[in-house]
């Protein structure tokens, strides 16, 4: 999914896992319901993907998965963690 935004494609996904929170309807792409008329779903979609600009799917991508992005999430989480641990690090077993 994030190679396909890195070239401007948008993408159908169906309502599973993290998927939703992902894909901005309409923005980067379309969320389909995993049911018995998923391929009536998919085609319906189909017609308005076409709509979405290569651009907006790029830039979502830079933005939310960069590795500047993710580094300063994983900092933000460390410095999180250790604060909310940093009593437990001086239990002595």
């Amino acid at each position: 999914m994030v190679e396909s935004f890195v070239c401007g494609t948008p993408v159908i996904v169906t309502r599973m896992g993290a998927l939703p929170e992902i894909i901005k309807s309409g923005l980067n792409g379309y969320v389909v319901e995993a049911d018995d008329n998923i391929a009536e779903s998919a085609a319906e979609v189909l017609g308005k993907i076409n709509k979405i600009k290569p651009e907006i799917c790029r830039e979502y991508v830079v933005e939310k998965f960069s590795m500047e992005r993710c580094a300063r999430d994983y900092i933000a989480l460390s410095e999180l963690l250790k604060e909310r641990y940093k009593d437990e690090s001086k239990v002595s077993v």
